[in-house]
Parts: C-alpha cells; structure tokens; sequence
C-alpha cells in the first residue's frame, strides 16, 4: 500500500477507511516515513468538533513543519491565506481518527479546506468510516477523481478501503492498479 503514496501528489488527497484496530495509524505512520517531505500530524480529538478548535489544532500541526506559516487560524478563509502565503514546498498532512469529528463544524471546515488547498499539500485521512463530505462539489472543484481500492490491511485478517484522489487523465492507470489488487485478493 505504500506504493500508492506517489499517486497521492497527483490528486493531493486520499482516505484510509478501516475498522477499528485494523493499521490505520499503523499505515500512517508508514506514509510518514516513506513521505520524503516534511509530515504533519492530527490526531482527531472529540472536543475539537466546533471549526475554530479544529482549524487551530491543524494550524499548529501544519505550522511545526512549514516554515513561515501562521498557523493561527479561527476560518478557513484564514488557512487558505496562510498556506497561499506560506508557499511551502511539498508538505504531508495526516489526519487520524477522523471518525471522532463525523458530521461537524470541523468535517465541514476540512472539506472547504480541502477545496482551496495548495498543489503542494497531501493530505491522508484515517477514520473508520467515510467523511460525510460533499464528494461531488470536491471532485468538479479541484483536480480529484474518486476511485475507491480494497487491498489488504497493514493486518491480514482485515481489509482498508482505500480512496485515492487522482487527475482524470490517470483513470486508466488507475482502472488497472484496480484489477491487480483484485486479483491480488481473489
């Protein structure tokens, strides 16, 4: 499955979905370490469910890997300012535990996020379910196509759904990257 992390700086996004005590933060911290880039990390926390928690707590993540950015956001409007402003080189953001935050401020700010984000920010999610995001607005705003794999999990007695975000002119790669992983399962 780390071989699908190059394929997220062509979409800059992808979501990790798995049971609990599947390898979720397990295969995060496999993408950091493979990331060969500066990696921030979120551990999503219930009390941070309003956006302006939110916001900050990734603010400060962001801002102790990405010098110059003020990370002292209270809006979306203020991040998108200040990682336009920042312009850092190529960043990963992951985001843990996200099903904590399902259907709140926070999930409706981190899907505005990631509609004016920069080329330069990856961003992963580990949650165990899928966010409530408006999936379509997302794909016609920016360079995402939603394409969903199965693979094995970092545990072999689960499966990862695994979603990737991808320009759409990689869908036929992607189509066979689909099959191999299929018949890697049946």
């Amino acid at each position: 499955m780390l071989g699908l992390l190059p394929q997220l700086w062509k979409g800059r996004f992808g979501l990790v979905v798995a049971p609990a005590g599947s390898g979720k933060t397990t295969l995060l911290g496999q993408f950091a370490g493979a990331a060969g880039c500066p990696v921030a990390y979120y551990c999503a926390l219930s009390r941070e469910a309003d956006p302006e928690s939110f916001l900050a707590a990734l603010g400060a993540a962001l801002g102790s890997v990405v010098p110059g950015l003020d990370g002292s956001w209270t809006s979306v409007d203020d991040a998108a300012r200040s990682l336009a402003r920042a312009e850092p080189q190529r960043v990963l953001l992951l985001l843990d535990d996200f099903h904590l935050l399902e259907q709140t401020g926070a999930e409706e700010a981190l899907e505005q996020l990631l509609g004016c984000t920069p080329s330069q920010l990856g961003v992963v999610i580990a949650s165990r379910s899928r966010p409530h995001f408006n999936w379509p607005r997302l794909i016609v705003s920016g360079p995402f196509v939603l394409t969903s794999l199965v693979a094995s999990s970092v545990r072999a007695s689960n499966m990862l759904l695994i979603s990737v975000f991808l320009h759409p002119h990689d869908s036929a790669k992607l189509l066979m990257i689909c099959v191999c992983v299929i018949r890697a399962i049946v």
